[in-house]
């Protein structure tokens, strides 16, 4: 059976303390807390800048053995180089940071700009600058991306495409899954960030916390 991990993207946000970490919590300490009611969470804030390895591992030590990391590839691959060939270095240097996190590197996302236009070629060559080592996923933004052709070769590769839902536009108990095309066993599920409310976290935490939440002496 597979396994299905929930968690969101971040846990960074002003919004939560209160709703969701408790009163006091210390700031260093977020992470800690949030990988005690989550399995899983996208490191977003790596799409905008490369983190340094301190940080990496900072993450990685935070956390329990069994939680898991996706991360969002830079904006230099995505927006600047556009999955050119030029992206070599930059995929290097993903590789280099990502590999801190040992067991608990997850799949990488790569969210193309609502701009960027289907190119199949483009995409094929990019398959082949990336490591077989990792697992991935194509969170494609421009409607031309779902074509048939595209998604065959994202089969192929076994490598997943992400889709987004904003479930919370409706009560948790009134939100149902879509039956959509299948391209690898991998799916990701985030949920709205630092506008997500108290219920809205609550509806997707366990009945018990995944382990013994942070007591401060």
């Amino acid at each position: 059976m597979a396994r299905v991990l929930i968690g969101t993207s971040g846990w960074h946000y002003e919004s939560w303390r209160g709703p969701f970490f408790p009163k006091g919590l210390p700031l260093k300490s977020q992470l800690q807390y949030y990988a005690s009611q989550f399995a899983t969470t996208e490191l977003n804030g790596v799409f905008y800048r490369t983190p340094t390895p301190e940080a990496v591992k900072g993450w990685r030590d935070q956390t329990g053995n069994d939680f898991i990391f996706a991360w969002k590839a830079s904006k230099f691959i995505t927006h600047w180089k556009r999955l050119s060939d030029n992206s070599v270095n930059s995929l290097e240097l993903l590789e280099d940071r990502l590999s801190l996190l040992g067991d608990k590197a997850g799949p990488i996302l790569f969210q193309l700009p609502p701009q960027f236009e289907a190119n199949a070629e483009r995409l094929a060559s990019f398959f082949k600058l990336l490591s077989n080592r990792r697992r991935y996923s194509f969170e494609f933004r421009h409607p031309s991306w779902y074509a048939p052709k595209i998604l065959r070769l994202l089969s192929e590769q076994n490598i997943s495409r992400l889709r987004r839902l904003r479930l919370f536009r409706q009560r948790p108990e009134e939100c149902r899954p879509r039956r959509r095309a299948q391209t690898t066993p991998i799916a990701a599920l985030t949920m709205p960030s630092a506008g997500t409310g108290e219920q809205e976290l609550r509806a997707l935490l366990p009945q018990e916390p995944r382990r013994s939440p942070i007591v401060e002496a």
